[in-house]
């Protein structure tokens, strides 16, 4: 494990990008109001929701990172500029009960939008090619709307994460991986809770992606 001091260069590229959110929330406030657009920023196992005051911020390039982590290797400096591009990654405003979005409009919405937490999600655009993972089994096949960000560590903890009641099949026994195209778009959020027959109730609370259509030719190894 890197030395905490490692740390500095990336808490001074967060520090920079999160002063310019502040800036450009605050261009935007009224003068007598000084406010940053509420918003939930997140890597990698949790949502990725992007304020709509930073949508036209640009992405850093890793060339801007501190001098500092010249020594990190290609891998360490891309997850780094990744982060910082995470942070101000261009994405809808969250949709939920009093601001209804695309997925309310399905057929099966209360479905759908009841299968995250609040019925809350945000829709992105990918700006790179990102890999999901799928827990699945029994009756629950390879190719479904739902993935996760997450690679499933095993059956319970998929069953935990992704709320996953047993009355539906899913055995979460097989693990199933996609690598979705830049542009694509997706619905993120946080899985809701669901009640388990007889009592008792799955908590939910992982990452949740829900893709539509999901083209069987992003399957890895597929």
């Amino acid at each position: 494990m890197r030395r905490a001091s490692a740390i500095v260069p990336l808490l001074s590229v967060l520090a920079l990008l999160l002063g310019a959110v502040s800036a450009a929330s605050v261009a935007a406030a009224p003068s007598d109001t000084l406010a940053l657009d509420a918003g939930i920023f997140s890597y990698d196992a949790a949502p990725n929701i992007a304020p709509a005051s930073v949508d036209s911020l640009d992405r850093p390039p890793a060339s801007a990172l501190p001098d500092a982590v010249a020594g990190w290797s290609a891998g360490e400096r891309a997850s780094l500029s990744r982060l910082a591009s995470d942070l101000v990654a261009p994405g809808s405003p969250p949709y939920g009960p009093t601001n209804p979005g695309p997925l309310h409009s399905l057929r099966n919405a209360d479905e759908v939008v009841g299968s995250f937490r609040s019925g809350s999600y945000t829709q992105i655009s990918l700006a790179e090619e990102t890999t999901l993972y799928r827990a699945y089994g029994g009756s629950a096949s390879e190719i479904g709307p739902y993935w996760t960000r997450t690679p499933p560590s095993g059956p319970l903890q998929s069953q935990l994460d992704s709320a996953l009641n047993p009355a539906w099949g899913n055995t979460a026994t097989d693990v199933a991986a996609i690598r979705v195209p830049a542009g694509t778009t997706i619905f993120e959020g946080v899985t809701a809770g669901q009640s388990l027959p007889g009592g008792g109730a799955l908590l939910g609370g992982g990452n949740q992606v829900y893709i539509p259509r999901v083209d069987p030719a992003w399957l890895v190894g597929g």
